[in-house]
């Protein structure tokens, strides 16, 4: 056969010039594109080409083009349960075809991008990226997606008092189900800017006389714990990365001064769980939150669920990077870093950090286990650590590394490892009322600076025993001639020889 007529016999045809539907293997997922050769149906029409179509009655799924600006591919599923009200909610969501029949988005293609969204880092992503997550809360559990590298989120305005933790307006980003956000494969940073899209450490909200910056995610909660805590508000954040727009300027004065915007912005959380109010998990994966003038992480009241982190960092803050409250924590990977304190608070009913680092904190300001309740003790204001149930101990599990964090404040139920540089060990009655269950071993030694000691040990002067139950281990590295630790342990306060407290030095 002529070799131009064997190319043409192979060629395939093209089947009409029109807008057409071709039907997959299946029969049942359609694409919609341009009408030449099969394969020019990988070139998808927008879905607004699509609300005119002829669209057969067996076709349940389209794969076509958003609207939006920034092309995606979508698919469509149809629905018969839509009605007026739910394309009236979400118009860059649902379409009605000439036929009658509504579509939706499918849950596997919930791109903000779909809603809206530019992602250049400029352009004010916030209302896009808000209705995104509306729309995937629609079925319960939902996943956003995020095509881009870099979005710009501007805080909305703020009309409540600053004060008002339950006053949901001016957060940037609000969620009330369990909803999962799923940045581009090497990371997708949400830069978050004032109402104005300007940066957030020289431009904020007055409001009353108070600053206000906002949340970044705020989780909402519920009033009150249901017996199912798995329907409780959730995120999980994979491949993110959350800028508040606030390095630390070491001015640790709360609540931030309105005229400078300096301090520790009680407003300005990077990743907020409604204070006083129930509600789900958090989990981080390859994930990044960083340069909030607030809390990096924080958890208010009772009735919170689990933080769960696999190679996370969090840091640049003028407050706690971690402030759980009793959340059962557990990360592995973790690097925290250049805060104000590394730690605030208790790790739940069984807490682990493990492989994670501490670097660059004023101080570490008490791991522990277990959770929260008012001192019983007279004339101790601070709260006291409480089992969740009896018999069962609270242990929080170390695995981790302090670097220049001054003291690391050690409450009760912890065990492990701690690798210390430029730090010390802190037991004090005065940050908690009693101690007791600690076993650890720790490596020390001194790098760029002196240190007091390596174990420092504060008793109360009149009750006795209030620390008990302590074994410490120490291997010191002196091999550093200028900066050194001035003793092993210093001890003040009243201990006797029931407190069964041990603090020895190994080979």
């Amino acid at each position: 056969m002529d070799p131009d007529k064997a190319k043409s016999a192979n060629m395939i045809k093209p089947i009409d010039r029109r807008v057409v539907l071709a039907g997959l293997a299946s029969g049942t997922v359609w694409l919609a594109g341009p009408a030449c050769a099969e394969e020019s149906f990988k070139r998808l029409l927008p879905i607004s080409q699509l609300r005119s179509a002829q669209i057969p009655l067996s076709v349940a799924q389209i794969e076509c083009l958003g609207d939006g600006p920034i092309p995606v591919n979508l698919i469509f599923e149809s629905d018969p349960r839509i009605d007026p009200a739910f394309l009236a909610a979400h118009p860059s969501a649902t379409f009605t075809a000439s036929d009658g029949r509504n579509f939706r988005l499918s849950p596997e293609t919930v791109f903000v991008e779909a809603f809206g969204a530019v992602g250049d880092g400029h352009t004010n992503d916030q209302a896009a990226i808000q209705q995104a997550i509306k729309y995937a809360e629609t079925f319960g559990t939902g996943t956003v997606r995020f095509k881009q590298r870099a979005y710009a989120v501007w805080c909305p305005k703020r009309t409540s008092d600053p004060g008002q933790n339950n006053a949901y307006d001016g957060h940037s980003i609000i969620i009330e189900r369990q909803i999962a956000l799923v940045g581009h494969g090497n990371k997708t940073r949400i830069l978050f800017r004032n109402q104005d899209g300007r940066e957030l450490h020289s431009d904020w909200q007055t409001v009353n006389g108070k600053v206000w910056r906002g949340a970044g995610i705020f989780l909402k909660g519920w009033p009150s714990s249901p017996s199912d805590r798995s329907k409780l508000p959730s995120a999980t954040l994979t491949d993110m990365e959350l800028d508040g727009g606030c390095d630390r300027t070491d001015v640790y004065s709360y609540p931030a001064d309105v005229s400078t915007g300096e301090g520790w912005d009680l407003t300005h959380k990077g990743l907020w769980a409604e204070n006083d109010r129930a509600t789900g998990d958090w989990t981080l994966v390859r994930s990044k939150v960083v340069r909030f003038r607030g809390e990096v992480f924080y958890q208010g009241g009772a009735h919170h669920g689990a933080f769960t982190g696999r190679d996370i960092v969090m840091g640049q803050t003028n407050a706690d990077i971690l402030n759980p409250c009793g959340t059962n924590l557990d990360i592995e990977r973790g690097y925290f870093f250049d805060g104000n304190q590394g730690w605030e608070g208790w790790a739940g009913a069984h807490g682990r950090l493990i492989a994670c680092t501490f670097e660059n904190c004023r101080s570490m300001g008490g791991l522990q286990g277990g959770k929260a309740r008012p001192s019983k003790i007279r004339g101790n204001s601070r709260n006291e650590p409480t089992q969740f149930s009896a018999g069962e101990v609270p242990w929080l599990d170390l695995d981790i590394k302090v670097i220049d964090c001054g003291p690391v404040y050690i409450g009760s139920w912890v065990r492990g490892r701690i690798d210390i540089t430029d730090s010390f060990l802190a037991l004090s009655t005065k940050v908690y009322p009693r101690i007791s269950d600690v076993v650890l071993s720790i490596s020390a030694r001194c790098r760029k600076k002196s240190m007091p000691c390596v174990v420092s040990v504060t008793a109360g002067e009149s009750v006795p025993n209030l620390i008990k139950d302590i074994t410490i281990k120490i291997q010191l590295d002196q091999s550093a001639s200028l900066v050194r630790f001035a003793r092993l342990v210093s001890q003040r306060g009243n201990l006797d020889d029931t407190s069964n407290v041990s603090v020895t030095l190994e080979p």
